[in-house]
């Protein structure tokens, strides 16, 4: 991929990971994530060992980047991709095991 589409796809990533933040915390802590500090909420730990296996770890700024990633390449557009649609569609990009 080209550098102007990475930079656009990890700018969404984190209004992506923004908005799933808002989720989970009260309507008072929503105000304190950003889309600039929301890293700073997350797990660190950006891989779960599972079956003598590494897989990366759901919800994590790289996840996202790469869902977003195949997601362009199948055609969607970056400009229109919000949480609410993230949130509906991923789940045909992920190859993990259920």
């Amino acid at each position: 991929m080209n550098s102007k589409t990475m930079k656009r796809i990890r700018r969404t990533s984190l209004d992506i990971l923004c908005g799933w933040m808002h989720t989970l915390v009260s309507d008072e802590e929503r105000e304190l994530v950003t889309p600039k500090n929301v890293t700073n909420f997350l797990a660190q730990q950006e891989y779960i060992y599972r079956n003598k296996t590494l897989y990366l770890s759901i919800y994590t700024h790289r996840w996202v980047v790469s869902i977003l990633k195949k997601m362009v390449r199948d055609g969607y557009d970056i400009n229109k991709i919000d949480y609410n649609f993230f949130d509906s569609n991923y789940g045909k990009y992920v190859h993990a095991p259920s």
